[in-house]
């Protein structure tokens, strides 16, 4: 219902047509299935004509580059543990995305101060704001996060410490503990 309100008040009264583009071999086996399940239930909304088709990622890379694509999958795995690289990477020109959004108070005022404050939990309010003005926007959809993990004997310890934010896994960390049998 808010979608169709939000189209009626745009003035489209037909279908929404577009193609969601993806590479089969670059973010996962899963996510050509992914695409065509989000494409089925926007299509059975009644507001969407989507369909999905894939390039191999040479063309594909290129493709997002060139601004060939409206709707496309990308990933990313953090540098470190901080919102910057959360943010930073996504907006202004030149960005890793390709996707042509420019927010000028994010790039010319919130990453810059964001950027030069060293007491990160200083920077809470301005990431907040970014935040919010990119869900005003929607520029970007994440729509899923992968997941780590770690599995092993009873007699392995330190695996508490082996995976963080910053997806480095410290195998250093891991120890054969005394055996519980």
């Amino acid at each position: 219902a808010g979608a169709q309100a939000a189209l009626a008040q745009a003035g489209i009264t037909g279908k929404v047509s577009f193609t969601l583009w993806a590479t089969p071999v670059r973010f996962g086996p899963g996510t050509v299935a992914e695409l065509k399940a989000i494409a089925k239930q926007l299509n059975a909304s009644g507001l969407f004509d989507v369909d999905v088709k894939t390039t191999d990622a040479d063309q594909y890379a290129k493709d997002i580059e060139a601004g060939k694509y409206a709707v496309y999958v990308r990933g990313w795995v953090p540098d470190y543990p901080d919102p910057d690289n959360f943010t930073a990477p996504f907006f202004g020109d030149g960005n890793v995305l390709g996707n042509n959004y420019v927010n000028k108070k994010i790039t010319g005022e919130l990453l810059p101060r964001t950027a030069a404050e060293a007491g990160r939990a200083a920077t809470s309010a301005d990431f907040e704001e970014l935040q919010d003005m990119v869900a005003d926007d929607v520029p970007i959809i994440p729509l899923w996060q992968g997941k780590q993990y770690v599995v092993s004997r009873d007699n392995i310890n330190g695996l508490e410490w082996t995976l963080d934010p910053s997806t480095v896994f410290r195998f250093w960390e891991i120890q054969k503990g005394a055996s519980t049998s």
